[in-house]
């Protein structure tokens, strides 16, 4: 229950949304805007960016918003960003307000925050979590689909692109450190849960669900969304009941690949080397456990019966003329591609965990980036893997590597393209 008790401004306004998949009646939900006394007109955005936000989860969740109202209000030196008080938001004013002078990236950080505060009404909220060590459940979902509302309601950003360095990023570097924890972690107590309100329960959350929609596809996602909020509305939920929809819209093997990613800390890294025959060029990959200079244990990582780093990975690996898509779960595998062919892993740059590779393979990857063949993202992923392999103690790529990377990019026309978009 939320009690805000002052003197307010407000904008006041309804907004038309599709009540359920089945009723194909409309809404009309009223919404106001709390600002400060003569501040009312700077929350006209957050006024365009609500509505956007429920007809965003209404539409693809297809359930309606299950309130008659929602208040947004802004309030001075509020402890957090938001707060996602059921029917009652809250929010820091700085995160709040937008005036013609307001600078572009705090501006999509207000809109960020929109969408993961609404998002809440259903994950956290309409469907809640049995306890607190499921806390990903609901903001590592947020987090993940606060970026597909900032799509919608404005594509003009292509705001996923922020993702990969904005959250995975500091995620995976974050998961590297003696003092990361699992995503979903054992809370004997409610008030220790105020420990993992972090980087990895956010971050590393939502950047595995990113990594297994990409490997079994957008559609599906949608449907298993829509699916687990049908099934478990007004009820609580653990994860294995997330993995359980999942897998039954995807026909893949959820329950099975993805424990590991949750109840384990640290993330693999993929070392890639290659040998050519007289017909084809063989690759090797082997998995060890990513971690910082001078760590030499992460807590509970997943391993084998020898204890080699030996988690379930769903890879996503494009060659020069098609993508393959495969799950490694062994210490070391072996994979056969044509002689002449270039092969990038993490396809897309969604999967979480790193690649190394030789240096011959950094060297063909370097001349891809600089002839514009790899997408931005995969660019980007090169890079950031590329960068941590230099700056690890001991190094376990040359710095020059790294550089002739950036260099490919810089005189690439990719980097154009990519940066006048926005």
């Amino acid at each position: 229950v939320t009690f805000v008790i002052g003197e307010f401004d407000y904008l006041e306004d309804t907004v038309k949304l599709r009540f359920d998949k089945f009723q194909q009646q409309e809404k009309a939900v009223p919404i106001r805007i709390y600002t400060p006394l003569g501040k009312k007109e700077e929350g006209s955005y957050m006024m365009e960016m609500t509505k956007k936000a429920l007809q965003f989860y209404t539409d693809n969740l297809e359930f309606g918003y299950p309130l008659p109202k929602l208040d947004m209000i802004g309030i001075s030196n509020f402890s957090s960003l938001g707060m996602e008080n059921w029917g009652a938001m809250a929010f820091n004013l700085k995160y709040f307000l937008r005036n013609d002078a307001t600078p572009l990236p705090l501006e999509q950080r207000i809109t960020r925050l929109v969408g993961h505060e609404v998002g809440h009404s259903w994950f956290g909220n309409l469907v809640s979590i049995a306890w607190w060590e499921y806390l990903w459940l609901k903001e590592g979902f947020a987090r993940f689909l606060e970026y597909y509302m900032v799509e919608y309601a404005r594509p003009e950003w292509l705001y996923w692109r922020h993702f990969q360095q904005d959250i995975m990023e500091s995620s995976l570097i974050h998961d590297e450190k003696s003092s990361t924890h699992r995503v979903q972690v054992q809370i004997p107590q409610a008030r220790q849960v105020l420990h993992i309100f972090d980087t990895i329960s956010y971050g590393k959350g939502a950047s595995i669900l990113r990594m297994i929609i990409h490997f079994i596809g957008e559609t599906k996602l949608w449907k298993a969304m829509k699916l687990f909020v049908k099934n478990y509305s007004w009820k609580s939920v653990v994860t294995e009941d997330f993995w359980s929809v999942l897998e039954s819209v995807s026909d893949f093997p959820i329950s099975s690949i993805m424990p590991c990613w949750v109840l384990n800390s640290g993330h693999p890294v993929l070392f890639v080397s290659r040998s050519i025959t007289s017909s084809v060029a063989v690759y090797t990959i082997t998995q060890e456990l990513m971690t910082e200079s001078n760590v030499t244990k992460i807590p509970d990582p997943s391993l084998d019966e020898q204890g080699n780093c030996c988690y379930s990975i769903p890879v996503v690996v494009k060659h020069k003329h098609d993508i393959k898509k495969l799950v490694i779960d062994k210490h070391t595998t072996t994979l056969e591609f044509g002689r002449e062919e270039w092969v990038k892993f993490n396809w897309g740059g969604t999967g979480f965990f790193r690649v190394n590779y030789s240096e011959e393979i950094w060297m063909e990857l370097k001349d891809l980036i600089k002839k514009s063949v790899l997408p931005v993202e995969d660019i980007l992923n090169l890079l950031s893997d590329a960068a941590r392999f230099s700056l690890v103690e001991p190094p376990q790529i040359s710095p020059t590597i790294l550089l002739g990377l950036i260099s490919a990019y810089s005189e690439s026309s990719r980097i154009v393209r990519s940066f006048t978009k926005f």
